[in-house]
């Protein structure tokens, strides 16, 4: 038997092995250097393709805002998220200083200077007052607001640029992050109530009328107070299941009930989302035909894995389908918000 393997089978895995090495394949040796470098190449064209996808958000978000404040028939159906009127010229800061090493060595190819350690590079946003006054990664010292005045001052090499905001009374702000993810949402911090939207959806909604929707479906969260509601129904459900569990010993009933109550309160948001994302929509002069097929569009080009995140918290059936088709031949058909909404509660009522 060792004779057997020493004159056959270990000549065999010699010959195997030194066919499977031939067969490896060749590596090229790349230095640190060489990959950083290959780093920053990506990195520009990623801050590249971001910048674009902020532009077309915002685009549609201060048509949004102004067409929103113009319109009076919605006056009594939205709640500001403040008193306090949102001044914006425009321009988002990057802070030198929360670089890492990659993506400024980008900004400094984009910019075409060497960053400093403290400082801001700025990206003036379309059809705000700073589009035609600063260009796009131009690096300021510092800026500051005069209130008075409600003109932005920013300190840059070869002196002062001062813009003029622009004033909004629906004080949300907005955000395009670098993720990947097919998300967008409405949250609220200590600054107030904001909308993100990552570059995926902007990605896989290449028609601007569908990437209205969805930014006016946020927007109606924010505006219809969803968010206020749910947090104070969370406690008061959270309560009450409570003591059911505690009243009958079960547990799992307490659970069940909240279960039940928050899955419906998260329905009627995101219907009566939907329909004032729609109004808003129309409001900006958007195609709302089109606009309303967005989750359509998501579903048939997105990866199913890739959007489960957003499907979760936007849930999507022929129903929903259906109501949407429903308020867009209601809006065609030339009736008011209000000839709508009263239609909407005859209907439930009935």
């Amino acid at each position: 038997m060792r004779e057997f393997l020493k004159t056959k089978i270990v000549p065999l895995v010699i010959v195997i092995l030194l066919f499977l090495s031939a067969c490896a394949e060749i590596r090229v040796p790349v230095t640190a250097e060489e990959k950083m470098e290959a780093q920053v190449e990506i990195a520009v064209h990623e801050w590249k393709n971001w910048y674009n996808d902020y532009r077309r958000v915002a685009v549609i978000v201060y048509k949004m805002f102004r067409a929103i404040s113009d319109a009076k028939s919605l006056k009594e159906e939205i709640k500001l998220p403040s008193k306090n009127v949102m001044w914006d010229d425009g321009v988002r800061k990057i802070r030198s200083k929360e670089l890492n090493l990659t993506d400024k060595k980008a900004l400094e190819i984009l910019s075409n200077r060497e960053l400093p350690k403290n400082g801001y590079v700025l990206i003036p946003l379309p059809t705000m007052p700073a589009e035609n006054l600063i260009k796009p990664w131009i690096f300021a010292k510092k800026f500051k607001f005069n209130k008075k005045t409600h003109i932005f001052t920013y300190t840059i090499d070869d002196g002062k640029i001062k813009i003029p905001a622009e004033g909004f009374p629906i004080g949300i702000r907005f955000f395009v992050s670098m993720s990947k993810d097919i998300n967008a949402y409405a949250a609220k911090d200590r600054d107030g109530y904001f909308i993100m939207f990552h570059r995926g959806i902007c990605q896989f909604l290449p028609d601007d009328n569908q990437l209205a929707f969805v930014i006016g479906h946020e927007m109606g969260h924010i505006l219809r107070d969803h968010l206020g509601k749910i947090t104070g129904t969370n406690l008061l459900v959270g309560i009450l299941s409570l003591g059911v569990a505690f009243a009958t010993g079960i547990p799992d009933l307490g659970n069940i009930l909240y279960g039940g109550i928050m899955a419906k309160y998260s329905r009627d948001h995101e219907r009566e989302a939907d329909f004032f994302g729609l109004c808003f929509t129309h409001l900006a002069g958007y195609d709302i035909e089109i606009a309303s097929k967005a989750f359509i569009t998501l579903g048939s080009s997105a990866p199913p894995i890739a959007l489960e995140q957003f499907f979760s918290t936007h849930p999507y059936d022929a129903e929903r389908r259906a109501y949407l088709k429903k308020v867009v031949n209601w809006i065609k058909a030339g009736k008011t918000w209000q000839q709508i909404i009263e239609e909407i509660k005859k209907r439930e009522s009935s």
